[in-house]
Formats: C-alpha cells, sequence, structure tokens
C-alpha cells in the first residue's frame, strides 16, 4: 500500500483539519499532560534545541525528523499550527523552526517542471532521503485504512500533510501510475480524504483529463477559504 498514486501539491486542503484557534499555550498543555504527545514533544525539545534557540541557521536532520514525529500525534500536529498570540518568544521560536517542516516552496518548485517520472522512482527518491522516508513510513501505517478503502482520519490527513511538505516528496505531485494498485489508492484518497469521487478515465495515469483538473480546482477553492478563515 504505497502514496505513490497521489499527486501532493494539492494535499494542502488537509490543513483545514487543524484546529488553528487553539493557542500554543493551550495545546502545549494538553500536549504534555497525555503520555504520547508528550514524549515526543519532549523529543522535539531536545532534538531541535539549536534550532530554537536561534544557534544555527540550517535545520539538522534529527530535528526535521523529530518534528515528522511530533505531527503523527494530533495534539502534536496542532502544536505545529497552533496561535502565538501576544506571545513574542512563541512567534520568535516559530519564525525559527518553520524552515524545518515546511520545506517545500510550492511556489518556485524546481521539480514541477520536470517531465513526470513512474510513481516507483519518485517514491525511491523520497526513500533516499531519512527525513522524506520517515514521513512517508508513517503515511503507510496511519493511512492504512484509507488504503483498504475504509476510512480517512486526522491521523491520516496530518501524514500526507507532513509528506506534502518535504522535498524530495516533489515528484510524487505529478508521477504516473502504471498498475491497478496505483490507481486504486489514488481513487481512495481522492474518495476518503477529500470527498470526491475519482472521474478520470482508468486509462489516464498521468492525472491529464479535463475533470481531474477540475476536481483539483474545487480542491484549491477549499484551500483557498480554509486560509481565509484560519487567519
Amino acid at each position: 500500500m504505497l502514496l505513490e498514486a497521489t499527486p501532493l501539491l494539492f494535499l494542502g486542503v488537509l490543513s483545514s483539519h487543524v484546529q488553528a484557534q487553539s493557542t500554543c499555550e493551550e495545546v502545549t498543555n494538553k500536549c504534555t499532560a497525555t503520555h504520547l504527545c508528550g514524549l515526543v514533544m519532549h523529543s522535539y525539545r531536545i532534538s531541535c534545541e539549536r534550532e530554537r534557540y536561534g544557534l544555527t541557521d540550517n535545520c539538522s536532520e534529527v530535528c526535521r525528523i523529530s518534528i515528522v514525529d511530533l505531527s503523527t500525534t494530533l495534539l502534536g500536529f496542532e502544536f505545529l499550527h497552533c496561535d502565538c498570540a501576544d506571545d513574542s518568544y512563541c512567534r520568535t521560536v516559530r519564525n525559527r523552526i518553520r524552515s524545518c517542516w515546511n520545506g517545500r516552496d510550492d511556489n518556485s518548485s524546481g521539480q514541477r517542471q520536470l517531465a513526470p517520472v513512474d510513481c516507483g522512482v519518485a517514491r525511491s527518491t523520497c526513500l533516499s532521503d531519512a527525513v522524506c522516508a520517515e514521513a512517508f513510513r508513517y503515511y503507510t501505517s496511519l493511512c492504512s485504512e484509507m488504503l483498504l478503502g475504509n476510512t480517512c482520519n486526522r491521523r491520516c490527513n496530518n501524514s500526507i500533510y507532513m509528506l506534502n511538505k518535504q522535498k524530495l516528496a516533489g515528484q510524487l505531485d505529478t508521477c504516473l501510475c502504471s498498475d491497478g494498485e496505483c490507481r486504486r489508492d489514488r481513487s481512495n484518497m481522492l474518495r476518503l480524504c477529500f470527498g470526491v469521487e475519482d472521474v478520470a478515465d482508468s486509462s489516464d495515469c498521468g492525472w491529464k483529463s479535463t475533470p481531474v483538473l477540475l476536481v483539483f480546482k474545487v480542491i484549491l477553492v477549499r484551500i483557498f477559504y480554509s486560509i481565509v478563515l484560519y487567519n
């Protein structure tokens, strides 16, 4: 069960599931009060200590992995999007850390200018990087029910969103699906995570048909309104 069927460029809509109005203090208190989230929050604080205190301009691999780990918990993911309100220190740390988890620049990705590759190649490119591979591993684990065609829950949504932020996941946006399992996984994600049917011709593995592009225009509109509602 793999993500290789899914064009991740359009999965930013998943951020609409985040309760962005919660303050960082509230979310942090809730997280540290729970066992799992408290553990990964502690690991994040240790792994990203130099980044949080502004002692380095480069985000380490161990810090980026800890952020991916944190995002797999519901409260941890909410923490990454929480509202600092009037807390200037919170905003300073947020700005220092943002580049660690917001790795991809969707407005200027050079990968998007390349001809689409087979999804197996795109997957291998992601797996060649430790952080992208970690995000991919969480996806396959947390989205197992979605891939089976059952349900797309918040943890699955969060894992897809974080995978989408990885630089080496860029070719997964436009990769060519070459088998039935790949097309089935894509259809399940559209139906369960976006609430739309896969209206593309099954022979169109490159996602170039007009109906599918229209579906993604609808998704982009949802992204726009989710940004307006949360800001």
